[in-house]
């Protein structure tokens, strides 16, 4: 994790090599078969149906390939689904089923979440949290961080600081030396936890995540109400446009009608942010 520009993406193409550092040397152990994921959902063929698309990377029969397909919650007539057809979370699924069948043990996944829906992202959350290798992931998303990781790394001042344990003793670590508190000492990465979050937290972080979307689509929507208010004002300030009453009036009668508009949705935004306030201190309690 880091702010914008830290280098957080350098850092995947380096472990890559599909950069090369200006000075000094990348070591990648002799085991290590990394696989940069972004890259792999590009490989995947949108033409190929998903039975397809296994079989072109492996030896495996039809029968094996649906099977192993199944694994990853593709079943019946799904396997035959071509792939340009499928929602963002079916394609990072069917990513992370080629990835497993070329022997990749380490997974680099850039800001995976982004552009993905809500349940896309759950899936995505859940597949990651069975697959078998290690996970390296860029993310700004607090609790796709919370439900996976199990230490971090944080990058910032041209500096990387390593922190291990999970994410929210992470953050407990950073409270604890802002607040000059004795800073709890590391403890030992643990294994991913492939249950995730207690049922309740994962509960609040759903409904956080379903209303920062309807947050973010009220916002576009009071955005284009306050355009056409807007119009309609200099439409009305014309004084040429008196000399057509009806004209005025209508305008009027559509200003006000776009006001209320703008007054309802405004109304909507602030009552969900407030709920949004409250779950996040709930979850932040979780995480101290």
């Amino acid at each position: 994790i880091g702010p914008n520009g830290a280098g957080k993406t350098t850092l995947l193409k380096l472990i890559t090599g599909e950069e090369k550092p200006d000075s000094g040397v990348i070591k990648i152990g002799p085991s290590v078969k990394a696989a940069y994921f972004a890259q792999e959902q590009e490989k995947l063929n949108p033409e190929h149906t998903l039975l397809e698309e296994i079989i072109s990377v492996t030896e495996l029969s039809i029968p094996e390939a649906r099977n192993y397909l199944g694994r990853y919650l593709f079943t019946g007539e799904q396997v035959f689904k071509q792939i340009k057809h499928l929602s963002g979370g079916e394609k990072c699924r069917l990513a992370l089923a080629r990835l497993e069948l070329i022997e990749s043990n380490c997974l680099l996944l850039d800001e995976p979440t982004s552009h993905l829906d809500l349940t896309s992202l759950e899936e995505l959350e859940q597949t990651l949290r069975d697959y078998p290798g290690t996970l390296v992931l860029v993310s700004h998303d607090r609790y796709f961080l919370s439900s996976l990781v199990n230490r971090v790394f944080e990058l910032a001042g041209g500096r990387l600081r390593t922190y291990s344990g999970s994410y929210q003793e992470y953050l407990e670590r950073l409270r604890q030396e802002k607040t000059g508190q004795q800073v709890t000492p590391c403890q030992s990465a643990r294994p991913r936890e492939k249950g995730g979050a207690p049922p309740e937290q994962l509960r609040q972080q759903r409904r956080a995540r379903q209303i920062k979307e309807e947050q973010q689509e009220l916002e576009k929507s009071i955005t284009r109400v306050e355009q056409e208010i807007s119009s309609l004002e200099m439409q009305l300030a014309d004084p040429n446009l008196y000399s057509d009453y009806a004209k005025v009036k209508q305008l009027h009668a559509q200003l006000r009608m776009e006001q209320g508009k703008a007054a309802d949705l405004l109304k909507s935004w602030e009552q969900i942010s407030v709920e949004l306030e409250v779950l996040r201190s709930a979850l932040d309690s979780h995480e101290q």
